[in-house]
């Protein structure tokens, strides 16, 4: 089941953010920074201001006075208020989280260190979309990505398809431990 799913860029005239909310899976609730950014999350998401934030599995606390406490979507948008992509290095445990920064115009999705959480995106040519699904991702409508001939003898021959690649052209998937940050037409991984 989907739990996260959005899209950052420009709305342009073959793709407004009503497409996105159709295409969406069931049971998503929404939120959405005109012109930022839209998105989508179960069981919910937080919205500050123009921060939108959900994050799906257990997060913990690593670091400091909380450390090895539950972190919840309202103290990870604070830590990243304060301390920007960098907050992202204070969490452990099992998670997958997306904050969209409509103040900085950009995207951060992280996974846990032991990349049991998942997610998976692509750049569009209006802008950046994401999800826990790669075909979520690969359905997008202004996507529409083609199965990758390579991933199809990746799993035959060794049962799965080594990260960041997917199953689909051009969408990725984080690694372990890392975070994606999208910010004027580009997208940068970090360890």
């Amino acid at each position: 089941m989907t739990r996260i799913y959005g899209f950052a860029g420009r709305w342009t005239k073959d793709f407004d953010p009503s497409a996105l909310q159709q295409h969406a899976p069931v049971g998503l609730q929404i939120a959405q920074i005109a012109p930022q950014g839209i998105l989508l999350a179960a069981p919910g998401l937080t919205q500050e201001g123009n921060l939108l934030a959900t994050i799906n599995g257990q997060p913990v606390w690593t670091r400091g006075s909380r450390a090895w406490q539950p972190a919840t979507a309202e103290q990870v948008l604070a830590a990243y208020r304060e301390n920007g992509v960098g907050a992202v290095a204070d969490l452990g445990g099992r998670f997958s989280l997306a904050i969209i920064d409509g103040d900085r115009d950009q995207v951060l999705l992280a996974v846990d260190p032991m990349g049991i959480g998942r997610l998976c995106w692509a750049r569009t040519p209006s802008g950046f979309v994401f999800s826990d699904s790669a075909e979520v991702v690969a359905n997008f409508p202004p996507l529409k990505a083609s199965l990758r001939t390579q991933a199809v003898h990746d799993f035959l021959l060794m049962h799965m398809i080594p990260s960041p690649d997917t199953a689909y052209e051009g969408v990725r998937k984080l690694e372990p431990g890392t975070l994606v940050v999208y910010r004027d037409g580009s997208a940068v991984v970090q360890e």
